[in-house]
């Protein structure tokens, strides 16, 4: 498992990103963030954390707890790529 202090990649925040909107719909969260750390070889609960990062950057709240660029950088290219609104990332991780 990776150092739980070690920054997440770019390539590690698409990849949460893509298995969490590929699945949110067909699995219960706590297998959902388990099957992602499981892939990406970080803890269930540093899976899990980045659930609350997205909804903090989709609300704009980039203050406390901070946000990593990489995150912020995915979730704009998500709204980008037009794989979903911002309002539809708002409903997904509200």
């Amino acid at each position: 498992m990776k150092n739980q202090n070690q920054d997440w990649s770019i390539e590690e925040a698409r990849t949460w990103m893509k298995m969490y909107l590929d699945n949110y719909t067909r699995q219960d969260e706590s297998i959902l963030f388990k099957n992602i750390a499981e892939t990406l070889g970080r803890s269930h609960d540093s899976a899990k954390i980045r659930y609350a990062e997205v909804r903090r950057i989709l609300g704009g709240e980039y203050d406390f707890p901070i946000i990593t660029p990489n995150f912020a950088q995915v979730v704009q290219e998500t709204i980008d790529s037009g794989r979903a609104s911002k309002n539809k990332m708002k409903i997904i991780f509200e």
